[in-house]
């Protein structure tokens, strides 16, 4: 089991690991937008 998720990894299927906030994120890393490095 991974335990840390790069934003750049997380997709919508995975809330129920991530959270609506890094998944979120991890939208907004992939339409090409800045969000500071981090993990979720």
């Amino acid at each position: 089991m991974t335990y840390i998720y790069n934003f750049a990894d997380v997709q919508a299927a995975d809330v129920a690991v991530a959270g609506g906030k890094g998944v979120g994120l991890g939208n907004l890393v992939r339409a090409g937008l800045p969000v500071l490095p981090g993990s979720c």
